[in-house]
């Protein structure tokens, strides 16, 4: 068996920060986290991190999944069109923040979908600038690795590295990224 997410969250109490997507509410060792209040904004939270010297926007995202079990987001297009709203809704946001900004979470779709390429015209994809290979967070059908986690940091940042540790908290795994200002 994984580990815990106990790993991530002493890492985060040490000034790295992580997150584990798509929580298991059921699970022993994350915890219990409340359903979302309702249909309008449950794709998008966003809080402001003051640090001594300033302050970071932080954005966490989960995306709708793909209707049809075992499809990936992008291959629906229903789906795709749902994410698609989401996505310019997350833009019409973050678009408006002023300082630097992080957006993670699950985008329940691969790199290669339109929001992807979306969001990649505002942000950056850590993984892409702090690591290599796929970065799998889940199994398609329990076989096919595939990325569907994201972290997205703007240009001011810093990506040190990036990883995907084999935790057990969730049936995704996270992506961790360093990052700094």
């Amino acid at each position: 068996s994984a580990p815990s997410c106990a790993p991530l969250k002493d890492r985060a109490r040490k000034g790295l920060a992580s997150a584990c997507a798509a929580l298991d509410p059921g699970h022993a060792s994350c915890g219990a986290f409340p359903p979302p209040a309702g249909e309008r904004d449950r794709h998008l939270m966003a809080s402001l991190v003051l640090l001594d010297d300033g302050h970071v926007d932080a954005a966490s995202a989960r995306l709708t999944a793909s209707a049809s079990a075992g499809t990936a987001a992008a291959a629906d297009p229903v789906t795709a069109g749902v994410q698609g709203a989401e996505t310019d809704a997350l833009l019409d946001r973050i678009v408006r923040f002023r300082d630097p900004t992080v957006v993670a979470g699950d985008f329940n779709s691969p790199r290669d979908a339109a929001v992807h390429h979306t969001i990649r015209r505002h942000m950056s994809d850590a993984w892409e600038r702090g690591a290599w290979g796929p970065g799998a967070t889940v199994r398609l059908g329990g076989l096919f690795p595939l990325r569907v986690d994201y972290v997205y940091v703007t240009d001011e940042f810093a990506v040190g590295g990036a990883e995907i540790p084999a935790v057990d908290c969730s049936d995704h795994r996270p992506v961790v990224a360093r990052i700094e200002l």
